[in-house]
């Protein structure tokens, strides 16, 4: 099941030459949650149980999909990167 997800994202990236230039290939969780317009906790839940996609970077650090979060909020590829930038400034 993941290697499937997997390539689906792989697909979903080199749909279209807009992928060519994205600027932001991962977030972080926080981040995740202003997007999709809930809290931190239910993040991390929506997570744990595998409803956001998300890749383990070591033993803490989790980050997550861009495209798999301009999927689940149907945005266009390279539609997050401005705001997901805007957000990392606060």
């Amino acid at each position: 099941m993941a290697i499937t997800r997997i390539i689906q994202d792989i697909t979903y990236l080199t749909d279209g030459v807009n992928n060519v230039l994205r600027r932001n290939l991962t977030t972080s969780v926080p981040i995740a949650a202003k997007i999709i317009g809930v809290g931190n906790d239910a993040a991390y839940q929506a997570v744990r149980a595998g409803t956001i996609d998300s890749i383990q970077a070591g033993k803490r650090k989790i980050r997550v999909p861009v495209v798999s979060l301009e999927k689940l909020t149907c945005v266009e590829p390279g539609g997050l990167d401005d705001l997901i930038d805007s957000l990392k400034v606060i």
